[in-house]
């Protein structure tokens, strides 16, 4: 069967593969299908283990000699189909079936800025396998007409129903000249920069969808979808809730008590004066309207920003300070509020 063909898997054919050809191609199959090479794809790692099971055969003298004489390889003659790395990279898929490629999921990192403000054409690095540029995922660099099955990819047994030609796997030709871009296995890993646009106020864990970007499709398939899960760093001193902002400010307690102006620091840039009134207390708050998270995709739709002031106490105090305020502590005393 093809699927344990190991000269195939390795892109070699029985009837001419050295060791030297085993050795050099496991290791190009191997570096190019290595799982950390390929952002952990599912398929990746499948290859991977199939071409190490292949060379751990074929690289033993012993073990590739009882391969060959099961597989019937010692004694072959003459040109043999060629299926390529024969792998069924979706379950219940055929390798000459047409079928759309997976989707990938993939994490991306914004600022808290940006999550405010929205980005356009925010690059994000996929990496898809997708069919071979020069074979077109048929494996194989030329094709000639089965004559077992006249090119149809069946033939009629004994109880005359169709079944897939036993010589040309179904394919209805026979393939040659493993292809030198994919090693003969029909398909590449590729990495490619892709652009989406980011919406203004959107959530931390949201997940963005771009059509299309990922995994191809084989012989004709559609590509599947590319879902980008945004991760918004903690580098802003706003806390988020929902579309309200709420910043902490320190201010000096003198302004709590006596009251004054405040410059509040405005998520986008700028700030706003506000004015305290006197004897405000520890943690008092206000609201500033129109300068909170807009709603997902409406930058002109924005909640309010909330602003808690907190006294900022000095670690060590002069000595005429600490007149002052042992003064005034005499006077609240004597006036009944000690």
């Amino acid at each position: 069967m093809p699927d344990d063909n190991y000269y195939q898997i390795l892109g070699l054919t029985p009837d001419t593969a050295t060791a030297d050809d085993i050795k050099a191609n496991y290791r190009k199959l191997a570096m190019r299908w290595h799982p950390d090479k390929n952002n952990g794809s599912k398929q990746a790692s499948e290859m991977f283990a199939r071409i190490n099971e292949a060379y751990s055969t074929l690289s033993d003298a012993a073990k590739k000699a009882e391969y060959d004489l099961t597989h019937n390889f010692s004694d072959s003659v003459g040109e043999r189909p060629f299926y390529g790395f024969h792998f069924n990279y979706r379950t219940n898929h055929s390798r000459w079936e047409k079928w759309n490629g997976d989707d990938i999921s993939i994490g991306i990192e914004i600022s808290f800025l940006q999550s405010l403000r929205g980005v356009n054409d925010f690059p994000i690095h996929v990496t898809r396998e997708c069919d071979c540029p020069k074979c077109r995922g048929t494996c194989a660099e030329r094709t000639v007409p089965c004559e077992r099955c006249a090119g149809t990819g069946k033939v009629v047994d004994r109880s005359m129903i169709p079944q897939p030609c036993p010589n040309c796997n179904g394919v209805g030709a026979i393939l040659t000249n493993p292809c030198e871009v994919c090693s003969g296995m029909g398909r590449v890993i590729v990495s490619e920069d892709v652009r989406i646009d980011i919406p203004c106020g959107i959530n931390h864990g949201s997940i963005l969808r771009t059509a299309f970007a990922g995994n191809g499709g084989h012989l004709g398939g559609q590509a599947g979808d590319v879902y980008s899960t945004v991760h918004i760093k903690n580098d802003s001193p706003y806390h988020r809730e929902q579309q309200t902002l709420i910043l902490k400010m320190k201010v000096p307690p003198e302004t709590l008590i006596l009251g004054g102006e405040v410059e509040v620091p405005l998520p986008l840039g700028g700030v706003e004066k506000k004015t305290i009134p006197p004897c405000s207390s520890n943690n008092w708050s206000f609201a500033i309207p129109g300068h909170g998270v807009p709603k997902i995709g409406m930058p002109n739709r924005r909640g309010i920003l909330i602003v808690s002031l907190e006294a900022d106490f000095p670690s060590k105090l002069t000595e005429e300070e600490e007149k002052v305020l042992k003064e005034y502590a005499k006077i609240r005393k004597k006036n009944g509020n000690g």
